[in-house]
């Protein structure tokens, strides 16, 4: 069963659909296989940071065996997207995530 749409906006990158859509302090991005499934943590007044959470099981650099939800740190590059448009934010996320070649650096809440 694929990803529900309705009410979502739909975003073609890299040749393969995703859904995104905002629901309180985070910004949730679905693959339509659900295979590569992603919440952007905003920020909230009791002082947690922005970061990543990894739930789908496709995302190069973590194993699937591993505990989800897994909370990454976004380059400050990926960020500064969020300000130009929210558009511009899905496509470089989608890209930084399934980019196998990238760093990953694990957020540690204070």
């Amino acid at each position: 069963m694929g990803v529900r749409k309705k009410g979502r906006a739909r975003f073609e990158c890299l040749g393969e659909y995703f859904v995104w859509y905002f629901d309180n302090y985070h910004l949730r991005l679905v693959s339509e296989d659900k295979s590569f499934v992603v919440a952007y943590f905003m920020g909230d007044p009791w002082g947690d940071e922005p970061h990543l959470e990894i739930h789908g099981m496709r995302f190069p650099g973590i194993a699937r065996s591993e505990t989800r939800p897994v909370r990454v740190v976004l380059p400050e590059s990926i960020h500064n997207k969020f300000v130009e448009s929210t558009g511009s934010f899905v496509n470089a996320l989608i890209r930084w995530s399934l980019d196998e070649t990238r760093q990953l650096e694990y957020y540690l809440p204070r």
